[in-house]
């Protein structure tokens, strides 16, 4: 006895939303580039924070 069309098993075809959902996840990560400027350290004078200190005392906030 010969199987029926329906009886086949389906074919796995790579999805396209698949791969639109892993390719959008795997860019909202952070890249390396954004992360090395977010732990480089900052370099100020060393009187700016006492300078700002006194300027928010003073009432100058902008």
């Amino acid at each position: 006895m010969t199987r029926h069309i329906l009886d086949d098993p389906r074919k796995h075809v790579k999805s396209g939303m698949k791969l639109t959902m892993s390719y959008m996840a795997q860019n909202r990560m952070p890249r390396a580039e954004s992360m090395s400027l977010h732990r480089r350290p900052v370099t100020r004078p060393v009187d700016a924070r006492l300078r700002e200190f006194a300027r928010i005392d003073r009432g100058h906030m902008a």
